[in-house]
């Protein structure tokens, strides 16, 4: 389930890029090597579903 969890993850990693020390691929949602406001959206868009696999 996306929560709250997820989202300090997210939150720690926002403003990060590929190349950072502690850059988090996963929350890359959009595969541009940046997390930003584009991530966010697609990661707010599914708070709180479920998923039958974690990926």
């Amino acid at each position: 389930m996306v929560d709250d969890k997820d989202l300090v993850i997210f939150g720690q990693q926002f403003g990060k890029k590929e190349g950072d020390p502690d850059y988090n691929k996963l929350c890359d949602i959009n595969r541009d090597k940046v997390i930003d406001e584009k991530d966010f959206i697609y990661f707010s868009k599914h708070f709180g579903e479920r998923s039958e696999k974690p990926k």
